[in-house]
């Protein structure tokens, strides 16, 4: 059993910071560094809209996120509401500052980026295939934060030797060795954001390859290329949301918090996970069929 201090806030300059909020911080600027740098082979125009459907993105991510909090937490809203008036201050702490949901923030991502890409008439398949790697990027790094603030936490332990007890958590149960799943799902995270940037790079050098040929048979024109991307785009995104959905659902069974909400047995975040792995399912065999329909 390690055992492991809790760093819920950091002090910076004598001012206390959330770890959260700075693991978070983090992830958007790692996100953001990832989108500039890949975009800098794109055209002014293409860049400008990737980067328009990103920050987009980013806005529908935390309102997602923050909205399906609420719901889960609405019982609790609903007794609570009358210290919206008499301690207004704790009321806004506890609901608005602070309980933020994952899938919410996926979903109003996916929504936010599809408006966007029919506003801006940017392929949505090529948007996926420009930033599907930011969504495991970004969430790596939360969960690294959730860690250090102690929430969502694991079950105690079968073996004591697999778990890590904190000492000074305001949310986990102190001294007990738990699961570390929001470690657990931050090295999957790393993982899926890896995957995903080396499906890019085997196209970009497929693509390179196939302009290779083309030169040395003597055509003059360019490989086209864009419906290629677009599906490979799909395929992405689908993949990440498969393995995603898949992990979440295993590993809410180790999971320790109960005011993340439950369906019957099963978490929301279960719930949520059936139709992610749907989707991802259905796009990985959207692009399997129009990848062989290319030849």
């Amino acid at each position: 059993m390690f055992l492991s201090d809790m760093f819920p806030e950091i002090t910076v300059l004598g001012k206390a910071i959330s770890s959260y909020g700075i693991c978070c911080a983090a992830g958007i600027l790692a996100a953001v560094l990832f989108v500039y740098i890949s975009d800098r082979k794109l055209s002014n125009r293409e860049a400008g809209d990737v980067e328009m459907i990103f920050w987009i993105s980013v806005v529908c991510t935390v309102a997602g996120a923050k909205i399906l909090s609420w719901i889960t937490q609405g019982p609790s809203i609903i007794a609570d509401i009358g210290y919206l008036f008499t301690d207004t201050r704790a009321f806004i702490t506890t609901y608005v500052n602070s309980g933020f949901v994952f899938y919410g923030g996926l979903y109003g991502a996916l929504i936010g980026a599809l408006a966007a890409s029919l506003a801006l008439r940017y392929p949505y398949g090529d948007a996926a295939f420009r930033l599907s790697p930011v969504i495991p990027l970004f969430h790596g790094f939360g969960r690294i934060g959730c860690f250090l603030t102690g929430c969502c936490y694991g079950k105690e332990a079968f073996f004591p030797w697999m778990g890590i007890a904190f000492t000074h958590s305001a949310h986990a149960p102190n001294g007990i060795a738990l699961y570390p799943v929001q470690l657990w799902e931050a090295a999957a995270e790393f993982i899926l954001f890896f995957v995903l940037v080396r499906t890019a790079g085997k196209f970009g050098r497929e693509t390179n390859q196939a302009a290779i040929h083309s030169f040395v048979i003597g055509k003059n024109e360019t490989p086209r290329t864009d419906g290629a991307r677009r599906i490979t785009g799909y395929r992405m995104l689908g993949t990440y949301m498969l393995a995603y959905g898949i992990l979440r659902f295993v590993l809410e069974f180790l999971r320790g918090d109960v005011y993340r909400g439950f369906i019957g047995a099963l978490s929301v975040s279960q719930v949520i996970s059936i139709p992610t792995i749907a989707i991802g399912a259905a796009l990985l065999l959207y692009a399997r069929r129009h990848r062989r329909a290319r030849g």
